[in-house]
């Protein structure tokens, strides 16, 4: 079979020197041990998500490193579990003294090289438990397997767990939540070629050109039953039927839906699926307020699907549509457009918040003065700061408020939000008795940092405030001159700051 590789027992060793290259500013890459963790990790005080299992499976579990979701996977050899040494190597490298929790596939090998990774971590004094995510229905549990397999309930898991854990939790409430999430998620997939694992060379089975194999294996395991191949909606009813069967579901309930690719799909075709399964949830009064199509779990070049379904509560819908930064989870992309509205009242200005998804939002304020709104998008957030005697800045997400704070005859002249929506920076007449202000906030813990900027010499009003994440570098311009400021790192919290041109106030 063909393949675009170099040496067959090099792959993955070329794909992490790849992944390294492509992508500096979020991740890291252990070559010996292979592992891939966060650029910015450890992170001090934060519970540690560590995952991993075979290559060939991408975007898991590397694709799902970063923040909001894993803080390190160990990718094992093509369709082989990673070793004790790489999982605890890792488990190391991103401990931030919360305690780690580990996310596993149940499959042998994953579950027993874990389980000797955690002895080892906890030998060296870390707190670590585990997850074990089986949620592949066509597998019968017996004396004579191993259990369900994991597959791409798995996604769902290191999303909902991440997010918790990003958002202070302690190790007890993430592996509680995760727990919560791989009892309520059921997955089954079918193949309709097979794939070959570069060393190897060849098919891992065999398949005709016009057979399908029901229930497969993210490895090539066999399925339920082989059969002629079927209509794309005859075999989404073959196994979203069984999904929601064992799961439980009841008109009323909401889910989140991976309709994922295993690897040789073309994204039409998970998109003729996906229009079943809408059919097959509506025929049973389901809601589906989340949906993933496309690869997220795949077998090399295996052509084929799998669905998932996760049955959501209010904090695991939640933590789903959590802000997550990583190479393969969607971003929640918004436009954010401030002005003047004539058409609806003349006095009154607007934000206007454009989400992709649920369209054009529209909020208004009478009160704010005139050039008196800015504002930015991050991580599907939204912050706005109005200017006036009853000056606030709200941070929003999806329509709701999340947070909010009373300034007082503020002016707020710029604003930014980071990408991850949970740290923002002002510049402007922010508090009392200060007329020139520029500050950075960390939305988990508060103020971080203010400056006072200098008054007079040609400077005027702030028209652009930025900070880079990855340098950690503010950049606040002003009318006829600009500033950059270096602060310091926002965890854990910084010392006072100096600056010749900026004062730390």
């Amino acid at each position: 079979m063909k393949k675009l590789i170099n040496d067959p027992n090099a792959v993955v060793a070329d794909a992490l020197s790849g992944l390294a290259a492509a992508h500096p500013g979020l991740l890291y890459v252990s070559h010996v041990p292979a592992y891939v963790r966060r650029a910015d990790a450890p992170i001090a005080g934060k519970v540690a998500l560590v995952s991993g299992g075979g290559s060939g499976h991408e975007p898991l579990h590397t694709g799902y490193v970063g923040p909001g979701m894993l803080d390190a996977a160990c990718p094992g050899q093509v369709f082989t579990s990673p070793t004790p040494d790489q999982i605890h190597a890792a488990t190391l490298a991103v401990s931030g003294g919360a305690g780690v929790l580990y996310v596993v596939k149940n499959y042998t090998g994953d579950v027993l090289n874990f389980e000797v990774a955690q002895e080892l971590a906890r030998g060296d004094g870390i707190e670590v438990e585990s997850v074990v995510v089986a949620d592949d229905v066509a597998v019968r549990d017996s004396l004579y397997t191993a259990g369900r397999r994991g597959v791409g309930g798995t996604v769902f898991v290191e999303k909902i767990a991440g997010a918790k854990a990003e958002a202070g939790a302690t190790l007890a409430e993430v592996r509680a939540v995760a727990e919560r999430a791989a009892t309520n998620v059921r997955s089954m997939g079918v193949a309709l070629t097979s794939c070959a694992v570069p060393a190897v060379g060849r098919p891992t089975f065999d398949l005709g050109d016009d057979e399908m194999e029901v229930g497969i294996g993210i490895h090539g395991e066999p399925g339920r039953s082989r059969m002629p191949l079927r209509p794309a909606d005859d075999v989404v009813d073959m196994i979203m039927e069984p999904v929601l069967d064992d799961l439980g579901v009841v008109a009323g309930d909401e889910v989140a839906v991976l309709v994922n690719g295993m690897g040789g799909t073309p994204l039409i075709e998970l998109y003729v699926a996906a229009k079943r399964v809408a059919e097959v949830l509506a025929s049973r009064r389901l809601e589906a307020p989340i949906w993933l199509v496309g690869n997220y779990i795949t077998s090399l070049e295996m052509a084929g699907l799998s669905l998932t379904a996760l049955r959501l509560d209010a904090e695991l819908k939640a933590l789903v549509l959590a802000p997550a930064r990583t190479l393969a989870w969607p971003e929640d992309d918004a436009v954010l457009v401030l002005g003047d509205d004539q058409r609806h009242r003349p006095a009154q200005r607007t934000l206007l918040y454009v989400d992709p998804d649920a369209g054009v939002e529209r909020r208004g304020w009478t009160h704010a003065e005139a050039g008196g709104f800015v504002g930015a998008a991050g991580g599907g957030r939204v912050l706005l700061c109005e200017s006036g005697e009853r000056g606030a800045w709200r941070l929003f997400q999806g329509g709701r408020l999340l947070q909010a704070q009373a300034q007082a005859k503020a002016v707020f002249n710029a604003a930014w939000l980071d990408a991850r929506g949970q740290a923002f920076a002002l510049a402007g007449s922010i508090e009392p008795q200060q007329p020139r202000l520029a500050a950075l906030y960390d939305l988990r813990s508060g103020l971080r940092q203010r400056w006072a900027l200098p008054p007079s010499d040609g400077w005027e009003q702030a028209h652009s405030i930025d900070v880079a994440p990855r340098q950690r570098i503010a950049v606040v311009g002003f009318l006829g001159r600009n500033v950059s400021v270096r602060p310091p790192r926002l965890e854990p919290r910084p010392p006072a700051m100096k600056h010749a041109a900026l004062e730390a106030v």
